[in-house]
């Protein structure tokens, strides 16, 4: 989030690596927006531990070489680890709910060190996908918890969307702008991340966490959208003229 917009993907992302994402966590968000509310909390331990997984594989691709990659892979070992425990619970505690807000605090920490000390394309992948899973794991708490409503789980489907409506035209690693900077993006992506941090604080009223968590499923669906059309009808462009 801090580093580039969270919707492109230079070509030092392992296309494999990402279908396979899509292909595995479709069924896993399906799993836990249908599973019945009083016995699927096991399906936090499993999300978490694939998680975990899927970045582990791709960090042994892309290589650890900054402080902020390293800042970077606490943050999304800290929140698969915090899933994993609050699928432990019967109910949300403050443990895991404080944990997670750390994990956003390290998300602004390691773009600092990142503009600091300089970056690299493959660490910026690595912060893209962190984001992505930390709201998977926070969108799967809140759903299994029952904060919140399955809808909640578009946050992360979205992205496995944006894949498989570009992947057919060879674009998923498309940048929405060509200079590679999405201020509109990055801004979806702070409220989305913000929305799930007050779904998950116990405090918050019922009523607030549905109206946060459904202006952010609207406003990531609508950047996710205009990002994908703007990059078809570039491409399209550019294929007319060929």
């Amino acid at each position: 989030m801090n580093r580039k917009s969270p919707h492109a993907h230079r070509d030092c992302t392992p296309r494999v690596w990402l279908y396979i994402q899509v292909a595995v966590w479709f069924p896993c968000l399906l799993a836990v927006a249908a599973w019945p509310t009083d016995s699927n909390e096991m399906l936090l331990l499993a999300v978490g531990s694939l998680g975990l997984i899927s970045f582990a594989l791709l960090l042994k691709k892309l290589g650890l070489r900054t402080a902020a990659d390293a800042i970077t892979v606490c943050r999304c070992v800290a929140a698969g680890v915090l899933v994993m425990i609050s699928g432990l619970q019967p109910e949300l505690n403050w443990l895991v709910s404080c944990g997670f807000v750390g994990v956003g605090l390290l998300d602004l920490v390691d773009g600092w060190v990142a503009r600091r000390w300089g970056a690299t394309s493959a660490g910026a992948v690595l912060d893209m996908e962190a984001d992505q899973f930390a709201v998977l794991f926070m969108s799967a708490t809140a759903t299994v918890h029952g904060l919140v409503g399955p809808w909640v789980l578009l946050l992360p489907a979205y992205r496995y969307l944006y894949v498989v409506v570009l992947a057919p035209f060879g674009l998923v690693e498309a940048d929405p702008n060509p200079d590679g900077g999405n201020r509109r993006a990055k801004l979806v992506c702070l409220l989305t991340v913000v929305s799930l941090l007050l779904i998950l604080f116990p405090l918050t009223p019922e009523s607030v966490r549905w109206v946060v968590g459904l202006v952010a499923v609207c406003a990531l669906g609508c950047s996710f959208s205009v990002d994908a059309a703007a990059i078809l009808a570039r491409h399209g462009r550019r294929w007319e003229s060929a």
